[in-house]
């Protein structure tokens, strides 16, 4: 396995969660995968967490499975795809600026209130029925 990134360090693209999600791909390949995907995607992100301070899988998740993924961490499930449109366009941008995920997440409150955690949750589980279910 080569892992080959062009990405800027400390950018917020996920250069470390694809550091993380080769090297334990590669593990697991060479032990004969005693692991299944889904206890695969939490070691992912534990480590992630060592590195940036908390445990995510908002870059693992789709550095592992590939395409959209919606994190949910219910039911021992970590997250959902979410389907993606052929003719949309996607556009990444990058300030050129580095700060790491564990200074970024600082500046975020240490709780959300429950009315905000429950706007976030209702506008993504409603973003999420728009993308199933497009005509509804």
């Amino acid at each position: 396995m080569t892992l080959e990134k062009n990405m800027p360090i400390g950018s917020g693209l996920g250069s470390s969660a694809c550091s993380v999600v080769a090297a334990l791909m590669a593990m697991n390949e060479h032990c004969g995968k005693p692991l299944n995907d889904t206890r695969l995607l939490a070691l992912m992100g534990e480590l992630e967490g060592r590195i940036s301070g908390s445990i995510h899988y908002d870059n693992v998740a789709p550095c592992f499975l590939g395409g959209m993924q919606l994190m949910i961490e219910e039911n021992d499930i970590i997250s959902q795809q979410v389907p993606g449109f052929d003719e949309w366009l996607w556009v990444l941008a990058y300030p050129g600026i580095k700060v790491s995920t564990a200074e970024a997440r600082a500046i975020l409150p240490a709780q959300v209130s429950p009315p905000g955690l429950h706007c976030a949750r209702a506008t993504s589980g409603w973003l999420h029925s728009r993308l199933l279910f497009p005509s509804a």
